[in-house]
């Protein structure tokens, strides 16, 4: 059935059709969930890969109540292995292996159609050649697979899928005969059921799978389909996947996972008819981007679908799709009276790693995930192909060439299509903007937008674009606190107080907001309410730097200073570099030298490149008449950063020291970077009548 030299050039097509399209998207920039999964994950960092079996996918506790749950060891694991070879986070190298294996998988499904030839003997070699080769190079190049291969996050997808179709092609080749090597098969495909569930959830549905591929070999004839072989089969298949099922829980302490409403507003609504009505629609919709991939987005949260009701129009995709299914329902049975098995093979491998998106058995915290049809694109792809095989064995002289051009213009489009999409993965901003053509009405589209602009410090946009998502989700928090944040640093106080209060009110348990908000209280003088919010915050979160420090900054201003202190100290505790500056300054300005010199060690030692710190280390070390030691760490501050202030308190050393020259030339570089600094320019002068005298 193989035949290495045969497949050399399929499969050289097959593994280029899988590369080329996607290399449009390579960039060393990390995408979306790209940032909290890869780049800010700790556990993907750290010196030992320990903590990546304890924890989630982002990096967090799997047991806490804000984890999203989500459990793939083994994937996070090829992060780690894949940054210590390349000695560091390398979103470029990363992506580079995703397609390599996208190009693997592409090859894995050309050899597990291939082994349809143990399950159906009808079907001519020449005839499955035709149609393994079509079915992969499709799957390969669809467009549908940009997000899975162009983002990083992608490869839990990829490798689940892998070992998904290793599986499937072990289960289709390998007949073993006695007891021994049966249990041993049965062994072995249940280990690669578990690896493939540790790379994502899903890969625990290959044991569905794989009992639908055993029932497919019985051909339905009656004394095998109701034998006590199967019988005992789908007994193991069973007890497999509970325990798996009872595994994966434990890991998460057998608590469901909780999300906004925004993340899934069809599981939120109240109405069993609407929401089932929703879900089939969003069905539908995952079916019809399979057909024609045009319409793909990043993320379909919020108002990307609305809720269905009674008297929708959009219940007609409904009625179609499940007209369609009772018409492969039928098709199934006539091709089972046939004895012919690759298309409800294709069925099963088209819906199977698509159960847990449904909705049934947990709602996901999605509304579509684009990268959850990898596997189906593979079932999607092998219906294609036969359809275009059974269509070109019925055409006739003529007409058979007519259907060339169809297949050449379809592969185009998709290649096409995967090139274009995948350049737009390539960063943020293209990717955020592609959005708008397809979810417009989706707040999260234009508020990931606006975060984006801030960061390119395009503030007047970023401005805009928050707007509009709080138009479109009033109730967005998340909008509301990031555009209360930007008009409190344009001093638009009234109008952020507003909006930051609102995000309090919608969600009360936003340490973020009440702690934004009391900042703009603060600058607004509402000293006794600022002081309750920073407060309010701190209960919702205990740890929180940020909020100590701006506490403490406001029991300096209303001269609390021994409250001030302590909560710069707090705050310092958890490296906040800010508040060992201000610590430092106040303990100087009490006088209290010897306490604010050892803090100037410490925050010099958790942060050697900090200027400031080298700075204030020299003005201590000035104070305490060493002179060398000032001298060494103003140099080092200023080659670090040239400030005026460093070059001018120089000058005191040197004034200090009597090195007048020396002393003298340091005003002058202060007063040449600002020739406002009206200390220097004083100092300057006493400096030159000294040397008169």
């Amino acid at each position: 059935m193989y035949n290495m030299k045969k497949d050399i050039i399929p499969v050289s097509a097959i593994g280029l059709l899988a590369i080329l399209p996607f290399l449009s998207g390579i960039s060393e920039e990390f995408v979306f969930d790209d940032r909290p999964a890869v780049l800010k994950n700790k556990d993907i960092t750290n010196s030992s890969p320990f903590n990546i079996f304890l924890h989630d996918f982002w990096g967090g506790n799997l047991t806490s109540s804000t984890s999203h749950k989500s459990y793939r060891p083994f994937t996070s694991l090829s992060f780690w292995i894949q940054a210590v070879f390349d000695g560091g986070i390398s979103a470029r190298n990363m992506k580079i292996l995703n397609i390599a294996l996208h190009s693997l998988a592409s090859v894995l499904v050309y050899y597990m159609i291939l082994s349809l030839k143990c399950l159906d003997q009808k079907v001519p070699i020449r005839e499955l050649r035709f149609i393994s080769f079509f079915s992969a190079a499709l799957f390969g190049c669809h467009p549908v697979h940009v997000e899975p291969v162009a983002s990083i996050v992608g490869r839990a997808d990829i490798l689940y899928s892998c070992f998904f179709i290793i599986s499937a092609i072990l289960g289709l080749r390998w007949a073993p005969i006695g007891v021994t090597p049966t249990i041993i098969k049965n062994v072995v495909l249940s280990v690669l059921t578990a690896v493939s569930m540790l790379c994502k959830e899903q890969g625990i549905l290959f044991l569905i799978f794989w009992a639908g591929i055993e029932v497919l070999k019985t051909k339905f004839v009656r004394n095998q389909l109701f034998s006590r072989k199967l019988l005992i089969f789908c007994l193991y298949v069973l007890f497999n996947l509970i325990f798996l099922a009872n595994l994966r829980m434990s890991f998460m302490n057998y608590e469901k996972p909780k999300f906004q409403k925004g993340d899934n507003p069809a599981a939120f609504e109240e109405s069993w008819v609407k929401r089932i009505l929703t879900f089939n629609y969003i069905y539908a919709l995952n079916f019809y981007i399979l057909l024609l991939p045009q319409w793909l987005c990043f993320d379909w949260a919020m108002g990307c679908i609305s809720v269905l009701s009674m008297f929708d129009y959009r219940i007609y995709f409904v009625i179609f799709l499940w007209n369609f299914l009772l018409a492969m329902a039928v098709k199934s049975m006539i091709e089972i009276k046939r004895q012919n098995f690759m298309f409800i093979y294709s069925l099963v491998l088209l819906i199977v790693p698509f159960i847990l998106s449904m909705n049934i058995f947990v709602h996901v915290g999605f509304v579509i995930a684009e990268r959850n049809l990898y596997l189906s694109v593979a079932g999607y792809s092998l219906l294609v192909a036969k359809g275009v095989c059974n269509i070109y064995r019925e055409l006739k002289g003529v007409y058979k060439k007519c259907l060339y051009p169809f297949v050449i213009i379809m592969f185009l489009s998709f290649v096409l299509q995967s090139h274009v999409r995948s350049n737009q993965w390539k960063n943020e901003i293209d990717l955020f903007s592609s959005g708008l053509n397809v979810c417009y009405k989706n707040a999260k589209v234009h508020y990931n937008i606006a975060k984006k602009l801030v960061d390119q410090k395009r503030i007047d946009n970023a401005v805009v674009f928050y707007k509009e998502s709080v138009r479109i989700e009033p109730e967005y928090e998340h909008a509301l606190n990031n555009l209360g944040n930007l008009l409190k640093t344009q001093k638009k106080f009234e109008e952020s107080e507003h909006l930051l209060r609102k995000a309090t009110q919608i969600n009360p348990k936003f340490a973020a907001a009440f702690m934004n908000l009391a900042i703009v209280e603060q600058a607004r003088g509402d000293f006794y309410q600022s002081e309750r919010d920073y407060l309010k915050a701190l209960n919702l979160r205990t740890v929180y730097p940020d909020c100590q420090f701006n506490l403490g900054n406001l029991y300096l201003k209303t001269k609390q200073l021994e409250k001030a202190e302590f909560r710069f100290g707090l705050a310092t505790k958890h490296k906040h570099q800010l508040a060992f500056a201000n610590l430092i300054i106040l303990l100087d300005e009490q006088e209290r030298l010897d306490e604010a010199h050892k803090s100037i060690l410490e925050a010099h030692a958790l942060f050697p490149a900090n200027p400031e710190f080298m700075f204030q280390l020299a003005n201590s070390f000035g104070k305490q008449g060493k002179f060398v030691e000032s001298e060494k760490f103003y140099l080092k501050a200023i080659s670090t950063e040239a400030k005026a202030l460093y070059w001018s308190n120089l000058g005191v050393l040197y004034h200090r020291w009597d090195k007048l020259d020396q002393a003298e030339a340091a005003y002058k570089a202060a007063l040449q970077i600002d020739s406002n600094l009206a200390s220097a320019r004083v100092n300057l002068n006493k400096v030159r009548n000294k040397k008169r005298k």
